[in-house]
């Protein structure tokens, strides 16, 4: 997951969905306290980009 997100571009993120895809349901990661937190981070930021991008 890391060497997927240091190489991809803030607009494509096709390596790291690859990864989630790859390790759905494997990982349970509602262990994590932080887990909604970043997943809300996360969407916002993907708005934001595409926003920039001029796509909406």
């Amino acid at each position: 997951m890391q060497h997927a997100l240091e190489t991809s571009s803030e607009t494509d993120l096709e390596a790291v969905a690859a990864v989630i895809v790859d390790y759905r349901g494997r990982i349970r990661l509602y262990q994590d306290r932080d887990f909604d937190t970043a997943v809300q981070e996360g969407i916002e930021l993907a708005v934001r980009l595409k926003q920039e991008d001029g796509r909406q």
